[in-house]
């Protein structure tokens, strides 16, 4: 779910079957459609490896069973929601509350939130990091990156981005692909010295780049 539909209320799952045949048409159609509790917009999901979808959603986190669409629970407490992110190792999820502008860290097997952990302005997309282990934040009005170590949930080290950073992609081995939303383009950055090392630029086709994967 992406910022185009962030006012619907509804959480639609469209399933893709694309033709092969050189030429042909996909053909695109949604398959279901399941209705959450709460009210706000919805702005990003994220698969979690216990068959669950986390979702969004204004204030709180809508979890929902991937198999059958229905909500199995809600996390509350939380300020203008915008991405969720895991740490399995730590058992721990990570939720950025761009209106807060923190981040906070909840128990994978309870839901529960344990603490939140203050990063710059409006942190927007979050990732956990499998290269340096640790989970970082585009903070959207700071035009930076919070990088947080997720066992001592705090912040180690914060990123001066030139640009409106939206959401990150990594490659595992040390590179990580951050959306500038104002400048539609994406900024490729070294882990090992926190440098921008290349600008991939996207418009005139490409403009305000949101997901990424």
């Amino acid at each position: 779910i992406m910022k185009t539909i962030r006012k619907c209320q509804w959480l639609t799952c469209a399933f893709f079957a694309i033709c092969t045949t050189v030429g042909a048409q996909s053909n695109i159609k949604v398959t279901a459609v399941y209705p959450l509790s709460g009210n706000g917009r919805f702005d990003y999901l994220a698969a979690a490896e216990n068959n669950k979808l986390y979702v969004s959603h204004g204030d709180q986190v809508n979890i929902v069973d991937e198999s059958t669409g229905k909500e199995t629970g809600v996390i509350n407490g939380l300020s203008g929601v915008h991405g969720i992110a895991f740490d399995y190792a730590a058992n721990k999820g990570f939720i950025s509350n761009g209106m807060g502008n923190n981040v906070s860290v909840f128990d994978l097997k309870t839901n529960a939130v344990k603490t939140t952990i203050t990063t710059e302005k409006n942190p927007d997309g979050i990732i956990y990091e499998p290269f340096t282990k640790t989970i970082i934040t585009g903070n959207g009005k700071s035009n930076s990156l919070s990088i947080i170590d997720p066992k001592a949930e705090s912040v180690i080290r914060t990123v001066s981005i030139d640009g409106k950073p939206e959401t990150m992609a990594s490659d595992g081995k040390g590179h990580l692909f951050v959306n500038i939303e104002n400048k539609s383009e994406i900024q490729e950055i070294d882990l090992r010295s926190y440098q921008t090392i290349k600008i991939i630029p996207l418009s005139p086709k490409g403009e305000e780049p949101s997901g990424l994967a």
